[in-house]
């Protein structure tokens, strides 16, 4: 710990009254204290000013306390660096100690802000945060008008740069502008309220779709833009639902309202970022206090007015209906400050009974809305003055040098083998430093170097349930500086720009042919300018890098299987390589329509050491099409799952990668690109290189060429339709040569009117992750989006796809013949209730494929008219789509969809499907059982008319919101024999969670299973407590494990408690265990309680255990006196073990209990002997004596902090 040492003797000593101050003199704690180790481990104490480190190497190290991060005008008391020396298997224990004038230390401001709140001044490169989020998700309408004033917030980290910023609602498919709001930064964190109502007063169409942006700017015009998001619209069926969802919306959002705000100010969305960002951070964790707001100044004036509270803004209705909320979990503020002189202030309001009242906006108008307090609720206010941007330089080194003689006698067994324990002679010794600091105001240098480093790890990341013992402290550790495989760390960075030796990922990601993605160790050099184009992209930027791979990398794309669960090619993946996302490609061309990254932890869990990866949510096997017109029976846009990673192998991979990407713009409308990468392999060398120009004609039009080109084969690529049970290699041959090229343009014409023309070459030679299903294939494709009124909008689309050199079998698959050309043509008229659909679709097929036995790749013209119409008060839609071949064989199918809500928590789905080809059934539920649980499920049949052959799809997929804290999911997913997916059979089923399913009875369940034609793997552990009646407790758990039809382990446990009397307990436990190897283990525990009067009660406990090495058996008996709330026992535990080699008995009396509310004692005396089988025989006699004393307030009976 970290500690004021008033009188330096070194350690923290027991508080104590001074009769000449008339007061007791304390030695407290000191918080957030920052510790550096020689190796780059920072460590932070918490309030208490405790730390800890975790999975230290055993050896020397070096820790030194950081100056710069104690109170204004303190000093050590003891030695500012420490040398430990780690023993395996034990803890070492350092304290520092520190003094002060602390009469001067001890203003309100410096105890508020050192005691009070965790402040937090972080002067390593700042990470800029943005988003723009809305509450109300979806936004419920009803008569096609929102039912609530949409409540947007944005969310930054970096407000003190801003100096206006525009709030954008635009239409998703030709951007024409619905509505804006502006503002600046003294206003940035006020609710943005809109009713839906466009620029001219109009309420918006709700079947259009629509996305919102948050734009920002500063003082010098450089602006930062986040990524769109849509906004998703749900109807309310009737009177009674919207009755029913205004009482239960404003109880639900006291709850939910404060996680959403949490939740959202901790993500990032920027897409495009110019300001630059040369600051430094601070962060202000509020803990217990009732802080209201933080506010920066700067020369007397107000830079950012930050409000903490969770919620402002309330409707007088809202606010009639709020209970009393207090605020307990929220997260911490972190602040960007520029550089210069700052005072930070934050203001507090008086903790009484009497809840805040916040202004009340009754009925919030369209606009910004500023939220705060009446003026009669008091507020105290505390300020610190920070300094930004200052120089500083921190050091710590270590030369350390042992020899050594080593005498060995006996059979001793070290904790860890090391040569010193063999005998005779040894040496040992390391160097390493830790350098970190700022230059010239500018230049970040930061560098560790351990001699004796050899990390295997891409990223360190400490599992807490590997083997870490559980500490009692709140300290941070951050690793970041230690972050290479190698002896050397080195970083240095300025503006935006950075030079690195360690790990790192290279992601080549903006353009679409010549992408390379890679955990690595090595130098890497990332430049970019400061400047940037109107556009905000910099007109310099340059990455280049030169590693060594001591691992191998793999590329995945698995078709997702309605599940949660899917399974990498690979076992031993490196912790932190991994980088997944999910994406829905087009059914015609196979192209990328969507795709969203996923992290691991918020998104999905990895197993690192098997491969597994279990997503919280199930992924959805299809997901809706644009076209109304089908060749499939069941349709759909097909739904990937893609994963980049690094495993580990057995062989030891010393493998050479290099590679530079730059980008130079010209003027402000012309950017050229080049890119390289090589890579050494054990067989081949594999190389890529391309080029491309992008050319912007105005802001809504872009123009995209690229060429690239690649010798021999990427490293691992896989394809699995299984969700990773079963792959298939994308192989090319080693010495092949392949070319990718392409163009495309983007353009939003007059507010109503969108085209999107590309054209793409990609011989099968070519070797890239980013085009394993486009290899042997050309396109060419146009689309355009036209609105002819609000009511009504045209589409136009044209895609030609052909083989290259007879293709890939991908490609084959996808578009069975040489060459294919689709066209279509499709209207969408909405009048209120009914939506009118009319669509032509052509499709010319040249050549067709022969080992493909499909009928429906022939030439074809379609006509097809849907019709969508709700009826009943919301609570039915009806869907009604006819379509028809026009030729010589008129091919028709007919399809009948309704979309039920009986209830408002139950929705139903159904569509039949009859052509002359077969039948299709699709049907789905969603089933909200209650407020916390929802079901889902949906299920398709298809079956061919020809052959009488039945395919069919289900995923069935369920969510129960248990507590604020414990959500449980879980999920099936099946295919068979299922036109376009290429799947023979294939089933998962993925289970996790706590579950009550009755007042008296809680399930715990871990259940995986895959299936498919290659095997089967199975895992399950389920656990379960049931209350039988009021006196009996029984709880289970079996878990087991392995591979095919046979389970390799199992593991079984009972246990139960009965309540016989009012006086008698019973509490017994079974526990056996079958592992894979044969062996067998069992234990019994019996334990009985009798309770003799209110003060005295008996226990007995006996054990049995047995196993093929032993048998062993116990018994205690133990006296208890419970009285006053202090407890004494005393205890006689006698054991007996019988093995291969001995048999040992002991008896053990103890003694333990309270003295008073103080004092506790314990104590205890073992004798016991050892009977070896050789006859020899060893007598134990053992002796332990504890004691423990807190000290109390004498008036309040609380424990003191400082005890």
């Amino acid at each position: 710990k970290v500690f004021f040492d008033r009188n330096a003797n070194g350690l923290q000593d027991a508080p104590e009254y001074s009769p000449l101050d008339r007061k007791e003199l304390q030695e407290p704690p000191i918080p957030n204290v920052q510790l550096m180790m020689e190796d780059g481990t920072v460590i932070t104490t918490d309030q208490e000013g405790k730390f800890h480190i975790p999975g230290v190497r055993p050896g020397r190290h070096v820790l030194r306390l950081d100056e710069r991060s104690l109170p204004e005008g303190s000093y050590l008391t003891t030695d500012k660096a420490v040398i430990l020396n780690i023993t395996p298997g034990l803890l070492t224990k350092v304290n520092f100690g520190v003094d002060l004038d602390y009469e001067s230390y001890a203003t309100e401001d410096n105890i508020y802000f050192n005691e009070e709140i965790k402040f937090v001044h972080d002067r390593t490169t700042p990470k800029p945060r943005l988003n723009v989020s809305t509450y109300e998700s979806p936004v419920m309408v009803y008569n096609d008008v929102f039912v609530d004033t949409v409540e947007f917030r944005i969310f930054t980290n970096y407000a003190a740069f801003v100096n206006k910023w525009k709030l954008e609602i635009v239409d998703k498919d030709t951007k024409r502008l619905v509505r804006s709001f502006e503002g600046d930064q003294l206003n940035i964190f006020d609710p943005i309220y809109w009713k839906g109502l466009d620029s001219t007063g109009n309420h918006i169409d709700l079947d259009k779709r629509y996305e919102y942006f948050i734009t920002i700017e500063d003082a010098k015009g450089n602006y930062d833009e986040t990524t769109p998001k849509e906004i998703v619209f749900e109807e309310i069926a009737d009177d009674e639902a919207l009755d029913k969802y205004y009482e239960n919306t404003k109880q639900i959002r006291l709850t939910e309202y404060p996680k959403w705000v949490k939740e959202e100010n901790q993500k990032n969305n920027l897409s495009i970022q110019t300001i630059l960002i040369d600051g430094e951070t601070i962060q202000i964790d509020q803990k217990e206090s009732p802080v209201r707001n933080v506010r920066i100044m700067q020369d007397g004036r107000v830079i950012n007015d930050i409000p903490v509270m969770e919620k402002q803004g309330l409707t007088a209705k809202e606010l009639l209906l709020k209970e009393k909320q207090k605020t307990t979990d929220s997260s911490p503020i972190d602040i960007i400050l520029p550089k210069g002189d700052f005072e930070v202030v934050v203001q507090e309001r008086e903790v009484d009974e009497a809840a805040p009242v916040p202004v009340l906006i009754d009925e919030p108008v369209e606009g910004v809305v500023s939220a705060g307090y009446d003026a009669p609720l008091d507020v105290k206010t505390y300020s610190k003055k920070v300094r930004v941007g200052e120089d500083y330089l921190f050091f710590v080194a270590l030369g350390d040098a042992e020899i050594g003689y080593s005498f060995t006698e006996g059979n001793i067994e070290p904790v860890e083998h090391d040569d010193r324990f063999n005998g005779g002679y040894y040496s040992d010794g390391k160097l390493a430093y830790y350098l970190k600091g700022k230059i010239k105001g500018k230049y970040l240098v930061t560098s560790s170097f351990d001699s004796e480093r050899n990390n295997k790890e891409i990223f360190k990341k400490i599992d807490e349930d590997t083997y870490y013992p559980v500490y009692g402290d709140e300290s941070s550790v951050n690793y970041a500086d230690t972050n290479t495989q190698g002896k050397l760390y080195l970083k240095l960075e300025w503006d935006k720009s950075e030079v690195l030796w360690g790990n790192y990922s290279i992601a080549f990601g903006d353009t679409e042919f010549a992408q390379f993605s890679r955990s690595l160790f090595g130098g890497k050099v990332d430049f970019e300018t400061v400047s940037t184009t109107d556009y905000g992209e910099p007109r310099t930027k340059i990455v280049a890098f030169r590693a060594e791979a001591k691992q191998k990398s793999a590329h995945v794309e698995m078709l997702a299987t309605g599940g949660s669960l899917y399974f990498m090619k690979h076992k031993d993946i490196l912790q932190g390589s991994d980088k997944v996302r999910v994406e829905v490609r087009d059914k015609i061309t196979g192209l990328v329509i969507s795709s969203r990254e996923m992290k691991e932890g918020s998104d999905y869990e990895m197993d690192y050491g098997s491969g597994r990866m279990l997503f919280w949510k199930p992924i959805p096997i299809l997901v809706d099409a644009y076209s109304i017109i089908s060749s499939e029976l069941l349709d759909g846009n097909l739904v990937y799952v893609v994963a980049d990673y690094e495993y580990e192998v057995e062989d030891k991979i010393d493998e050479a990668n290099a590679g530079f990407r730059a980008r130079q713009a010209f003027g402000d409308d012309v950017l050229v690109g080049a890119t390289y990468v090589k890579e050494s392999l054990a067989t081949s060398d594999y190389t890529l290189r391309g080029t491309d120009i992008t050319l912007h004609a105005g802001k809504d039009a872009t123009v995209v060429a690229e060429y690239a080109e690649s010798e021999a084969e990427v490293t691992g690529s896989f394809v699995s339709t299984d969700g990773g049970i079963t792959y298939t290699e994308i192989a090319t041959d080693e010495g092949s040569e392949g070319r990718a090229y392409g163009i495309k343009g983007d353009a939003r014409l007059f507010n109503n009117l969108a085209i999107k023309t590309y054209y793409k070459w990609v011989e099968n030679d070519f070797s890239s992750s980013a085009s394993l299903t486009q290899k042997g294939k050309e396109t060419i494709g146009l689309e355009a989006i036209y609105d002819l009124s609000e009511d009504t909008r045209v589409t136009f689309r044209h895609d030609i796809q052909s083989l290259i050199e007879d293709g890939s079998g991908v490609t084959q698959l996808q578009l069975g013949a040489y060459k294919t050309s689709t066209s279509l043509l499709q209207v969408v008229h909405q009048a209120r209730r009914l939506k009118i659909t009319g669509e032509y679709q052509r499709k010319v097929v040249e050549k067709r494929l022969d080992q493909f036995d499909n009928t429906e790749i022939s030439d074809e013209d379609v006509l097809a008219i849907q019709a969508d119409y709700d009826l009943v008060s919301d609570k039915l839609a009806v869907t009604l789509r006819q379509q028809v071949s026009v030729g010589d064989e008129q091919e028709r199918q007919t399809t009948i969809g309704v979309t039920a809500t009986p209830t408002e928590t139950l929705k139903i789905t159904a569509t039949e499907t009859l052509a002359d080809s077969g039948t299709a059934t699709r049907l789905g539920v969603e089933a909200s059982v209650t407020e916390k649980l929802t079901l889902l499920g949906e299920y398709g049949i298809v079956t061919d008319a020809e052959t009488g052959k039945v395919g069919s799809v289900a995923s069935v997929g369920g969510k129960a919101k248990v507590s604020d804290v414990l959500e449980l999911e879980g999920s099936v997913g099946m295919a068979s024999d299922v036109p376009g997916l290429s799947v023979d059979r294939a089933t998962t089923l993925a289970l996790g969670g706590t579950t009550k399913i009755s007042e008296n009875t809680e399930v715990t369940t871990q259940f995986e299973v895959s299936d498919s034609n290659s095997g089967q793997k199975t895992k399950v552990a389920v656990g379960g407590a049931s209350q039988v009646d009021d006196d009996t407790k029984v709880s289970t758990q079996l878990s087991m494990a392995g591979d095919g039809l046979g389970v390799d382990t199992r593991t079984m446990t009972i246990t139960g408690d009965q309540q016989v009397d009012d006086t008698t307990r019973i509490q017994n436990s079974l526990s056996v265990t079958d592992s894979a190897t044969g062996v067998k283990t069992t234990n019994f525990s019996f334990g009985t309680t009798k309770r003799i009067n209110e003060e005295i009660e008996l226990a007995s406990v006996r054990t049995f255990g047995t196993s093929p090495d032993e048998n062993k058996t116990g018994s205690k008996y133990s006296i208890i006196r419970e009285k006053d709330g202090k407890r004494l026992e005393g205890s006689l535990t006698r054991s007996y073990l019988e093995s291969d080699s001995a048999v040992t008995r002991s008896n053990i009396f103890g003694l333990s209990g309270e003295i008073d509310d103080r004092w506790a004692l314990s104590g205890s005396y073992e004798k016991g002997e050892v009977q070896n089988l050789d006859g020899e025989t060893t007598l134990r006699d053992a002796l332990s004596i504890g004691i423990g004393y807190v000290k109390k307030d004498p008036e309040k009976g609380k424990v003191l902090e400082s005890s």
